[in-house]
């Protein structure tokens, strides 16, 4: 493409021409085209063939004609096919070469050497003989002396603190309601949960477990936070509606604090009027 004939070439011929040498590497036989411009110009797509016909003597100079085959070569094309060709082939001769060499013994050995050696294809006859476990102990053998990780993935142990709080989640809603189903499998994925909480959100253990206790003593958090996964994703909203709750100085929903809450001195008609009485009585015993 960055050479002198491309680059006199205007547009038009630029793209006839890369198209026919690409239809020459992938027609049969390979890098040949065509000789009749009936074909040549559908080939390279040109608006028709008297156009086709007026513009492409210049392009159609740099493929050799071959007027007893009845086609063009385009030799630079049709070398490399054959070039990779030649080298695939000698290629696979090197392999099949390199494969019976190894498989080769080039002199016949003394029957005690033989005996001596385990050559491959007694190793093969041998294999029947041998047991599974004796196939599974070599292999495990090989696995400790290479220092190789074992093939199960183990999953990754939670923290102390997160299984502390992974176990107080399930104490508390249990508390709520004793025939709650929690698994097993369950906890130690909310312990995981926890873990990366108090490790990648940067909890502290003290105010999650204050928290759990708080959220499943409010009536509307206890039938909202029945995991660790809705626990963690909600705690900010948790623990700004615990601060709040605790700045009002009031009971929320149902949470059964134990501060004292403030005295209602509103009085009702009969003992504002039973008041109003008394005071009279008194003011004229007063006068008497």
């Amino acid at each position: 493409m960055s050479s002198p004939f491309v680059q006199a070439l205007d547009p038009e011929q630029e793209l006839w021409y890369v198209r026919l040498i690409i239809a020459s590497a992938i027609s049969l036989p390979r890098g040949c085209l065509p000789l009749a411009n009936g074909k040549l110009w559908r080939l390279a797509k040109a608006p028709s063939l008297d156009h086709f016909e007026k513009h492409c003597d210049v392009i159609l100079s740099k493929f050799e004609k071959d007027e007893a085959a009845g086609l063009y070569r385009v030799t630079k094309i049709a070398n490399q096919l054959i070039g990779n060709e030649e080298l695939s082939r000698k290629r696979s001769e090197a392999g099949k070469k390199g494969a019976a060499s190894t498989w080769q013994i080039p002199h016949p050995l003394p029957s005690a050497m033989a005996n001596a050696i385990d050559l491959p294809w007694q190793k093969m006859a041998d294999s029947d003989s041998d047991s599974d476990s004796d196939r599974t102990s070599s292999s495990e053998q090989t696995r400790s002396d290479l220092g190789a990780a074992p093939s199960k993935k183990q999953k990754p142990e939670s923290s102390g603190d997160a299984t502390r709080l992974a176990s107080l989640l399930k104490t508390e809603i249990l508390r709520n309601k004793t025939d709650y189903k929690i698994t097993e499998a369950q906890e130690r994925n909310w312990a995981v949960t926890a873990d990366r909480m108090l490790r990648l959100d940067g909890r502290k253990p003290e105010e999650a477990a204050e928290l759990i206790q708080w959220a499943q003593k409010d009536q509307f958090w206890m039938a909202n936070v029945l995991s660790m996964d809705t626990f963690r994703e909600k705690f900010d909203q948790l623990a700004l509606k615990k601060s709040q709750q605790a700045r009002n100085g009031r009971k929320g929903r149902g949470y059964h604090a134990s501060a004292p809450q403030p005295m209602d001195y509103t009085l009702t008609p009969d003992e504002a009027a039973r008041r109003a009485g008394l005071e009279a009585a008194r003011t004229a015993g007063t006068r008497n």
